[in-house]
């Protein structure tokens, strides 16, 4: 506590006032021990955590011990590898002329606030983000669909499992080739005799 109360006269100079004798400032330490016990606030990250709010008060009079363990309770975005609010608004005007379909381009500041500001745009997304959206949408629909048609046929195979096949299998293009040439040769006039084509996918 009296580390604390040292830090809180250096940084409040009008402190004196609040505190004119030594009792007071024994009464006042005693009082904010006991607040800050029931608050819960017992490690030394917390209060700096308050005390860093201190110093951005332009207020040159003591915080009251309420104030101070508001301060001490409030989330530290930066810690948590988040953007606060205004930075966060920057980073999805900055984010915006790259848009969904070049994602990769833009640089995150971390995990978070990716997840963040990708999920913003996808709830709202701006014009020219809707047709990346739509296909992105077709796209899983697909993959969901020949998995599901394939676990059918081969249930020894986990449907994750085809699920993970698919998309794979689409990236590379081959399998959508290959299914589309199994259908032709199965659809065509001679297909016994073109049967030794087929892929068999």
């Amino acid at each position: 506590m009296d580390k604390l109360f040292q830090r809180l006269t250096l940084i409040f100079p009008a402190w004196r006032t609040a505190l004119p004798t030594d009792e007071s400032v024994a009464e006042f330490k005693a009082f904010w021990l006991e607040e800050l016990i029931n608050a819960k606030i017992r490690n030394w990250k917390l209060i700096a955590r308050g005390l860093e709010r201190c110093k951005q008060s332009k207020n040159p009079f003591l915080p009251s011990i309420g104030q101070f363990i508001e301060w001490c309770k409030a989330v530290d975005y930066h810690e948590l590898g988040l953007p606060d609010e205004d930075e966060l608004l920057r980073k999805i005007y900055a984010f915006m002329p790259f848009g969904m379909e070049n994602v990769n381009e833009f640089k995150f500041g971390s995990n978070a606030e990716y997840w963040l500001i990708i999920g913003y745009c996808i709830k709202q997304p701006c014009p020219q983000d809707y047709k990346y959206l739509e296909a992105k949408y077709v796209y899983g629909l697909s993959v969901y669909a020949i998995a599901k048609y394939e676990w059918k046929k081969d249930g020894s195979v986990k449907f994750d499992a085809w699920k993970y096949r698919v998309r794979e299998s689409i990236k590379s293009s081959e399998w959508v080739v290959a299914k589309f040439l199994d259908l032709a040769i199965k659809n065509h006039k001679n297909a016994d005799k073109l049967q030794k084509f087929a892929f068999k996918v």
